[in-house]
């Protein structure tokens, strides 16, 4: 019988799962609540099941297997040739081997961006510029040779974002808590924080600005996480740099060298098949939670304190800046021995705050900032009542100690 159109499945007796029985099947007939069946091994000999038993689908659309990236429970299938669609369930046809079937639950299919003209361009592109420039380790280019293994890829993939321009990286909330066994600054927090969140991520700056530190510590989110990371680095020294820092740690045995044959062969010589006993690191639910408490108030704590350390730095900078501003100054009225240097002791706060605002309107003239009273005059601050004001006097101004800022 033709086995395209419809796909023929018959459950088991005792489990009551359905099966594929279309390949087998000469020939089938419903009456009523039952179903009689004849096979090809026996095509005169009918089989009479329950009606429950047995379910023929239609098949609603055929997908060519090079279009579409294809797991079924989790692991992928690369030999997929074309993809029978029943609706409830799906017929793979394969180049190698015989055609199977499975309930659409177990597959998962994924569109494959190679299956666009365009972007299978900019993907050959790619490939070229592998082949051109990519370093070449025992006479073997590495990255040109996966390129030329890639036959799919996922939207849902790095790559697919440089192949469609239009696609958005994706984010993930941030998990908690955050470790940071490595020590960090704010900078190196936010860095941390960031690469747990971005699908892509950059971290730049000279060096002794603590990249290294900041790797480390996404390393050990990531493997708390159980995550396998690849540090990878087109020089040796730098990968054998955070190598070293978690030997240092005891952490050395989570760590493989890779790349280089020679990396690979010393790296399987040194294995003793000793590890560290690991069996105390398992804590028990109560104390998992309450340590993840812990620490997530630790991590509040800590940003309190990172910010307000960065905020002393800034006014420290700030203060750096207007020293010079000041010497200036003050050179500049000893050798003006007629001009009168402005008394600035005797004004209250509503006076100072007057002159703050009109220094700053000079200085930055748009938006233009008016000092408002309460009885919403405003009222800017002349620089000649500096002039009339005593020393050491507290006289007052006409200004309100409510004033306030309005931008017009």
């Amino acid at each position: 019988m033709d086995k395209q159109p419809q796909l023929i499945l018959i459950a088991d007796k005792d489990t009551g799962l359905f099966y594929d029985k279309t390949a087998s099947i000469a020939s089938y007939q419903f009456c009523r609540d039952s179903c009689i069946i004849c096979y090809t091994s026996a095509p005169n000999r009918p089989y009479n099941y329950a009606r429950s038993r047995v379910q023929v689908l239609t098949l609603q659309q055929t997908l060519d297997g090079k279009d579409h990236r294809v797991f079924v429970d989790g692991k992928q299938l690369f030999d997929v040739e074309k993809i029978l669609d029943f609706g409830t369930w799906m017929q793979l046809q394969f180049s190698r081997r015989p055609s199977r079937s499975y309930p659409d639950a177990q597959i998962l299919l994924k569109k494959n961006c190679l299956s666009d003209a365009d972007k299978r361009d900019i993907f050959r592109y790619f490939g070229e510029t592998a082949a051109a420039v990519s370093l070449v380790a025992d006479d073997f280019n590495i990255l040109d040779s996966q390129y030329k293994t890639v036959q799919s890829v996922s939207p849902d993939t790095v790559l697919a974002k440089y192949l469609v321009p239009e696609a958005e990286l994706e984010t993930y909330p941030l998990p908690e808590p955050v470790l940071y066994p490595f020590g960090l600054n704010q900078s190196q927090k936010t860095a941390v924080e960031r690469a747990l969140t971005s699908q892509v991520g950059i971290i730049q700056g000279p060096p002794g600005t603590g990249k290294t530190q900041t790797i480390l510590n996404i390393l050990a989110n990531a493997v708390r996480r159980g995550k396998t990371v690849a540090v990878v680095s087109s020089n040796n020294p730098a990968t054998h740099n955070v190598a070293e820092k978690l030997e240092k740690k005891g952490l050395g045995f989570l760590t493989a060298f890779v790349g280089r044959i020679k990396n690979k062969e010393a790296f399987l010589q040194a294995q003793t098949g000793h590890y560290p006993n690991m069996g105390n690191w398992l804590l028990p639910e109560e104390e998992q939670q309450k340590l993840a408490q812990d620490t997530a108030q630790l991590s509040r704590e800590l940003n309190v304190m990172l910010n307000a350390k960065n905020r002393i730095a800034a006014i420290e900078q700030e203060l750096l800046q207007l020293t010079p501003e000041q010497q200036y100054f003050n050179d500049y009225y000893a050798t003006q021995p007629q001009l009168q240097k402005p008394e600035l002791r005797g004004l209250n706060a509503d006076q100072v705050l007057a002159l703050w605002l009109e220094f700053e309107h000079y200085a930055e003239p748009v938006p233009s900032v008016r000092l408002v009273p309460t009885a919403g005059h405003p009222v800017p601050f002349q620089l000649s009542c500096l002039a009339d004001v005593p020393a050491g006097t507290g006289s007052s101004h006409p200004l309100s100690a409510a004033a306030v800022l309005r931008s017009p």
